[in-house]
This record gives structure tokens, sequence and C-alpha cells, in this order.
């Protein structure tokens, strides 16, 4: 007859191997700030000393509902949470380990304070004590004996909320490299959750708001919704799947395009313009809070036909298990029916940015400049089309004008030699293909040796520089650009 044992884990061992999950400083303060937005707070603040010269902590403070000492008791067990219990719609935790994995993995001391109807009450994670008494060791302190931990008096001045401190840092090497890491790390940080709750940053019905060091995050937004002249977004679909009462809501943007994009609205999104084409894909939420972006879930590479799309697909609580959502809430796999249905979503949504990106190839300045394009393009059907050059062009007759009769007849052979091997089979695979970039420096310095070539060619017609400008779009649209180069050669004639 077998015989049964109880077995539990080393707790030192435990620890270390839990620190290890691969949590970065700022997953780790995302997954801490998840807590406060399940507590129905509507401000948290993150607090570093101003100094190098302090003993240095990060503390995190909300005004939410706070917890009894049974409540604070609960949150501090490992795993004290079913990851397959219903919970309500705004929890963002599911396994019961995020708070004390996410901060252990940063430092070796995790301090919580919490503030309710029962008073003031502490509890702390020590490593030093776990190691010292090879057990699941937890130290606990009544409200005396946490005054003397930093921003205690934030609390008191709470009617409810809770204080987690990190403390003893034992990556950054000694207190003056620990102040420099923390305040490069906590930058890094702010941009990341700016993004991951943007949503709720943006929610004006249950406001919510974080502050560093006592300046507010403002929210990135991936879509522009809440931009003027933002993206331009598709009607609202629904996704049911058997066994779940609430649907997958997937919600399609297309971005303008990127030179169209003021520099707010390109900061607004959350990344750089050079990053445009590593944001597309789908951004998929968990009670408002995105967890995972910028990749088409293996259902097609990045590409630059796609660079514009951005999907979102909100995903309720209750799918987590068939999401297969991890601990650190950073990996989302969609089961096979989803995939189906965003498969076809994702095709609509990429013909929306070929148009908007191509469209840019033909249609391209106002009516009345029309005579001063470069090419007229032919759509001949699906990734067929025929390139002429505009003979039409005002710069094209003044040059054939200026030319005998030999000269024009070479210049004629050679102008039918560049429609003649126009590379339109190498254009269309390119813009179907993968791209490692979007925009580059060295694409930007070509665009602008080309334009000082035209105006210095012509500053003698100053009304066709103007009209050229306004008909080709790559010079149209990036107005930075023509700017910098007028002032350069308008202070270049000046000397």
């Amino acid at each position: 007859m077998s015989k049964q044992v109880v077995l539990p884990p080393d707790a030192e061992n435990m620890i270390n191997a839990m620190r290890a999950l691969g949590y970065s400083f700022k997953t780790a303060l995302a997954d801490i700030i998840d807590n406060s937005i399940s507590a129905s707070a509507s401000r948290l603040d993150i607090i570093t000393p101003p100094t190098a010269m302090e003993d240095q902590f990060l503390a995190i403070l909300d005004n939410g509902h706070g917890m009894t000492a049974g409540q604070l008791m609960a949150a501090m067990k490992h795993a004290g949470k079913n990851p397959n219990a219903e919970r309500e719609t705004s929890d963002l935790g599911r396994y019961g380990l995020g708070m004390k994995t996410a901060s252990l993995s940063q430092c070796r001391d995790l301090i919580v304070i919490s503030k309710a109807d029962d008073g003031i009450k502490g509890a702390e994670w020590s490593l030093d004590t776990i190691e010292k008494t090879q057990n699941w060791t937890l130290n606990t302190y009544t409200e005396s004996e946490c005054q003397t931990y930093p921003c205690i008096d934030f609390l008191q001045n709470l009617d409810h909320g809770t204080l987690l401190i990190w403390r003893n840092f034992d990556n950054f090497g000694n207190a003056s490299d620990t102040y420099d890491a923390l305040t490069e790390k906590l930058s890094d940080a702010v941009d990341h959750l700016a993004l991951v709750f943007h949503r709720l940053l943006n929610d004006k019905r249950n406001p919510f708001a974080i502050f560093v060091n006592g300046r507010e995050i403002p929210p990135k937004d991936p879509f522009l919704e809440s931009r003027k002249g933002g993206a331009d977004a598709t009607p609202e679909e629904k996704i049911y799947i058997d066994g779940f009462n609430e649907p997958i809501r997937v919600k399609g943007y297309t971005l303008p395009h990127q030179n169209k994009m003021s520099s707010e609205q390109l900061h607004s999104l959350g990344v750089g313009e050079q990053t445009i084409h590593e944001a597309q894909g789908f951004y998929i939420y968990r009670g408002k809070r995105l967890i995972y972006w910028g990749n088409w879930l293996r259902l097609r590479r990045r590409a630059q036909a796609s660079k514009l799309s951005r999907i979102c697909v909100d995903v309720p609580n209750t799918m987590d298990k068939i999401w297969e959502l991890d601990i650190k809430k950073s990996v989302a796999v969609p089961p096979k029916a989803v995939r189906e249905k965003l498969s076809e979503y994702l095709t609509i949504m990429i013909s929306k940015s070929q148009k908007i990106q191509s469209g840019r190839g033909y249609r391209i300045g106002r009516k009345e400049d029309k005579n001063n394009l470069v090419w007229n393009m032919n759509i001949l059907g699906k990734n067929r089309f025929s390139v002429r050059i505009n003979t039409d062009s005002s710069i094209y007759q003044e040059l054939l004008c200026s030319l005998d009769d030999e000269q024009k007849r070479l210049f004629s052979a050679y102008t039918s030699m560049l429609e003649m091997y126009y590379p339109s089979r190498w254009v269309v695979s390119q813009y179907q293909e993968d791209s490692s970039s979007s925009f580059s420096d060295s694409e930007d310095e070509n665009t602008k040796n080309l334009l000082v070539q035209i105006i210095q060619g012509l500053k003698d017609n100053p009304e066709l520089v103007n009209s050229i400008l306004l008909s080709n779009a790559e010079l149209a649209d990036n107005v930075t650009l023509t700017r910098k180069v007028l002032e350069q050669l308008s202070g270049e004639k000046d000397d």
C-alpha cells in the first residue's frame, strides 16, 4: 500500500527560482499597478528618494480600498488565488503570484502597508529572513512599527489605501549606483506604463492617474483615438467562443501616413517615427490593460504594406486559460477558432494600409498641379500597373525646349528606357514583402539632396519650384524637411 507524504518546497530555493521568472523593471512595475487598479484606486504615486545620499527605495502608493489584516495575509501568501476561479471583470490578477514575484525579482525586501477600516498594518517578505529561518517566514508589523517606513505619512493622510515598498536592491551596487539605476529604469518605465495603461489613463468615467515623483504620466494611444486627424477605425466585430458568455471584441485601426502625422501625434502613439513599422500588429487587452502588442501572432510577418495597421483585441479575463496567459501577463496565444477569425480580419485591415501607402504613388498633388507630376500611373489590375513619364509637366517641357534636335533625340531615347526598365515587379515585391525598417535616415538624406538639386536648378523660376513641391508627395508631406532645406539655401545665398 502506498504512503502519502507532504513535501513542501524549499523556501529559499523556491524564492530564488521565482526571482528568475524574467521580469524586467518596467513589467514588474506594471504588475504591481494591476493590483491597485483591481483595488479601485483612482490615483497611484511612484516615489523614489530625491538624492543618492539617502537609503534607496521605490514606493508605490494608491488610494484603493485598502486591506484588512486578514486580506493582507491572503495577499502576501504565494499562489493565494485559484487561477481558474471566477473574478470581477476589473480584476487584473490571476495566479496570486504577481505582486510577490514581480517585486522580489527587483529587490530583497518587499514591504506592504495597508490602511482600511481596521487601521494600518504591515507585512514584509525579506530574503534575509527566509535564508535565516529556512522557512516561509513573513514579518508582520503593527501600526506603530509601520511609522519608520518611508512615505508612511502619505498613507496616513488617506482614508484608505496601500503603500508598497521595494528596498534592499541587490543588483545595482552601492547607494549611488542604485540611485542612478533606479532613475534610469524609472525613466524607461514611464513610456511603458503610459502605453500599457493608456485606456485607463484616458477613461473619463472612471478616472485613473499615475504620478512619478509628482509628475503625471500622460497616456500614449497606439490608435490616436483621442487625437484630431487620428486613425481610421473600422466597426467593432464580436467573436463568440463556445462555453463563454462574453465575446472577444475586435476593432481595426489604420494610421495616417507617417509623413502626415504631427510630432504630437507620433509622441502620443508611444513609438518614435522610426518604429512605426515595428509597432504594427495586434494589440491584445485584458480588462482595458494592454498585455501584448506589436506582433501579428504568426499569422503573417511584419511588412511595409501593413505598417499602418493596428488591430485591437479585447479578451475577457474568463478566457485566460484558453489564451494561455502567463504569470507575467506578457504572452498570449489565441485558440485556433480565434486565429481563423483574426486572419480574415487582418486581410481586410492590410488592404486599408496598402491603399494609404500606394495611393501616394500616383494620387499626388492637387488637381491644379497635375501637369507637374513626374509619373503617370495606370492601374491594370491586381499588382499590375504601367508607368509613364509625364511629358506634359512644366519642367519636362522647359527642358525639351532648351535642347537642339540631336539632344532631343537622345533625351527621348533615355526617357523611353526609364519607362521600359522601370522595376515594377521589384517595387511590388518590396511593397508586399517584409522589410526591416520604414523610413531610414539615409532615405531622408537622399530626399534632402534631391530637394536641394531641384531648388538650385530652378532658382530663376520660383513659381515652378513651388508647384513642384506641392505636387510631389515626399516633398509636400515632409514640411519640416522642405523648410530646413529652404532655410539652408537662403542662408547660403545671404552669405
